[in-house]
């Protein structure tokens, strides 16, 4: 079986040890699309729009893109979104607020797009090709604040312009109980030169004992630069709904990621968390309940977000949310997508 995995052109199948030994590799890749191969197409939040046998919907630009926002297919670039902080309202993955601008596909469908059945017991791996740049970070506000608020006029903290690769329910907008839990990218705007940060978090409609959903599980402070900014984003989701994140912002050599790499093998930032509110031990024989799993591929969706979350800083003391004016716009262009499955056990 052909795996995707090459050295010097040769799959990873074919090549022997100096023993003749097999050298086999326990991930299979199940689907690549590769965006920049759709034809041109505006998507209308709410509608999908077919590509590779799945239906990929957006989500969220209506009510938390901003005038002039836009999601787009286009042929020889990828799906690009490009978001403008002119509403005010605040976009962003915590708790129960899931308002980035996102584009999303299910999981059954691209499994099937594929050919293949996916099992509760599957381990697999989603990992994103992307790229972002960004306009007028700092803030300008053109508007009055409300009555009683504070701004001086200086402020820079105000618009944190981010990118998210997700894996939900399904569910999206402000107040849901949707599951997830990703891996997030945002540049800070209260920092000059702005400073890219990464960080884990996990979200939604869990019960006790996740108090707090949606708050960080892990955090990293990239650098001093945009140049920080992810070019490939990974998920490898296992059952019981854990999973495993990493991030790479350029490759071994130090140059941008233009290839998929191998599956956990990034270690800009490595992070982990568990959104199963079900102890994960003996998953696959649990005497007297089926585990409740919060999320596992037959109710699974990839999400690839774009969004600008406003913080109100001590100047503005006033939350997200508020009907300020903001300049800041972030693109963000996703090239390829990858899935690929561990064969259980270590071997086929």
């Amino acid at each position: 079986m052909a795996t995707g995995f090459k050295i010097s052109g040769v799959d990873i199948y074919d090549i022997k040890t100096l023993s003749g030994v097999e050298v086999t590799s326990d991930w299979e890749v199940i689907k690549e699309f590769d965006f920049t191969k759709a034809p041109d197409h505006t998507f209308v939040d709410g509608v999908a729009r077919p590509f590779e046998g799945v239906d990929w919907t957006c989500r969220n630009l209506n009510t938390y893109g901003g005038v002039d926002s836009y999601v787009k297919f286009i042929e020889g670039t990828g799906l690009q979104i490009f978001i403008t902080g002119s509403t005010g309202a605040d976009s962003n993955f915590i708790s129960s607020l899931m308002t980035d601008t996102l584009v999303q596909g299910s999981v059954s469908d691209i499994a099937t797009a594929a050919g293949v059945s996916f099992s509760d017991e599957d381990t697999l791996c989603y990992q994103i090709l992307l790229a972002s740049s960004f306009n007028n970070i700092g803030r300008t506000v053109t508007g009055a604040p409300s009555p009683g608020d504070v701004y001086n006029g200086t402020t820079q903290d105000g618009n944190n312009p981010s990118a998210r690769f997700i894996l939900s329910d399904g569910d999206y907008g402000s107040g849901q109980s949707g599951i997830w839990g990703g891996i997030s990218a945002y540049l800070s705007s209260s920092i000059t030169p702005h400073s890219a940060s990464w960080h884990v978090r996990m979200g939604g409609g869990l019960p006790v004992p996740f108090p707090t959903p949606g708050l960080e599980t892990d955090s990293i402070r990239a650098g001093g630069s945009d140049t920080k900014w992810p070019r490939c984003m990974e998920i490898v989701a296992v059952p019981g709904a854990g999973f495993v994140t990493s991030v790479a912002h350029t490759n071994s050599a130090g140059q941008n990621i233009i290839n998929f790499p191998r599956p956990i093998s990034m270690e800009s930032l490595r992070s982990s968390a568990t959104i199963s509110w079900q102890i994960q031990n003996d998953i696959t024989d649990n005497p007297g309940a089926t585990p409740a799993w919060a999320l596992k591929p037959s109710n699974s969706y990839i999400n690839m977000t774009t969004g600008i979350t406003l913080w109100a800083g001590p100047e503005i003391p006033v939350g997200p949310g508020t009907s300020f004016y903001i300049s800041a716009g972030i693109t963000t262009t996703y090239t390829k997508l990858r899935i690929l499955r561990r064969t259980q056990n270590g071997y086929s």
